[in-house]
Order: C-alpha cells, then sequence, then structure tokens
C-alpha cells in the first residue's frame, strides 16, 4: 500500500485485509471472486481512511501479482511439454 501514497496501516491490518480479501475469492458468487474481492477491498479500506479508487487498485494489483506465477509456470509448462 505504500507503493499507493499511504502509510497509514500496520502490517497487521493489511494481513487481516487481505486474508479476507482472499476468502472472500472463495465464494461461489462471481468468476474467481473478481468484484466481489474489489468491493470488500473498498469496503474495509475505506475504514481505514484510504480512497475506494486506491483500495480497488490495490485488489487488482495483488490480484495481478498472485496469478504471475501460476501463468508463467503454465505457460513454460505448454512450451515445454507440447
Amino acid at each position: 500500500l505504500r507503493m499507493l501514497g499511504t502509510e497509514a496501516l500496520s502490517f497487521w491490518a493489511v494481513l487481516g485485509i487481505v486474508s479476507l480479501m482472499s476468502f472472500s475469492s472463495v465464494i461461489p458468487i462471481t468468476i474467481g471472486g473478481l468484484g466481489l474481492r474489489e468491493a470488500l477491498a473498498a469496503f474495509l479500506l475505506l475504514s481505514f481512511g484510504i480512497a475506494a479508487e486506491k483500495a480497488v487498485l490495490f485488489s487488482l494489483l495483488y490480484t495481478a501479482v498472485s496469478y504471475a506465477p501460476i501463468v508463467a509456470f503454465g505457460t513454460y509448462y505448454i512450451i515445454r511439454f507440447k
């Protein structure tokens, strides 16, 4: 969250928010939890005084960073074992 210009949260607060975001992605309402995870991030981070736009951006960046290794290894596997 520091790269988004917010330093108001402690490590434990971020850990709790990310844990709840990850848990919300397994609720079978949307595909991959997209939308639900961003709404939850906006709701939780708004309570700490962080703008909704930054909260949604944080959630999308977190999702991209989480999926990047999976995509990289999957691409390697497809190319290697074609």
